[in-house]
């Protein structure tokens, strides 16, 4: 007689790991925002720490990690894209000319492990993922030059509605990306 593997703690405990994986993604995003200008490395350590307390929780490690390469190489140019439309003006330090600063990386890097988490349900509703990003995303961006991390190069009210374009777009893409997604890592992870 086989033992049967230990339970993740999303296995065991689903709602306490959406608002685990939520509350991780909201302190580091916050931390990425207050610190990622003045403090990169504080932002990195926020960021690696959550990458390391996720993936040693998640029942969804394979998948998680393969977002997470993926945002990490596309999602920063989607901010390249956004400062060279003029919409944000980015503060802190970069990796090279031309690329976002280090805690763009950090936000995106973190959002990746909501994904398969805290996000999947409403990614499931093209829609709903559509009215988030056209909402939360200028809305974010808007925080984020309240704190000093970004700044308007344009009126703010121009801006704010090319991001909600802009967002709703991506929104509604990631969204249509993951429902065809999850079929295939969900059985990719159930194998043996």
């Amino acid at each position: 007689m086989s033992a049967s593997p230990r339970k993740t703690l999303p296995e065991r405990s689903p709602g306490l790991w959406f608002a685990l994986n939520l509350g991780l993604f909201q302190a580091v995003w916050w931390t990425q925002i207050l610190q990622g200008v003045t403090r990169p490395a504080m932002a990195i350590s926020a960021c690696a720490a959550f990458i390391a307390v996720h993936l040693a929780l998640s029942h969804r490690r394979k998948s998680d990690l393969l977002l997470l390469g993926a945002l990490l190489l596309l999602g920063p140019w989607l901010d390249v894209l956004i400062a060279e439309l003029s919409l944000l003006d980015y503060r802190g330090a970069a990796p090279f000319a031309g690329a976002p600063p280090y805690w763009i990386f950090g936000l995106w890097m973190a959002f990746s492990l909501t994904l398969n988490h805290s996000m999947h349900g409403l990614l499931q509703r093209p829609w709903l993922a559509i009215a988030l990003g056209a909402v939360g995303g200028p809305l974010a961006y808007y925080t984020g030059v309240q704190f000093g991390a970004a700044a308007w190069p344009t009126p703010g009210s121009s801006a704010l509605l090319a991001l909600a374009l802009i967002w709703g777009l991506a929104f509604g893409a990631l969204s249509l990306t993951i429902k065809r997604w999850t079929p295939l890592h969900t059985t990719a992870e159930q194998s043996p």
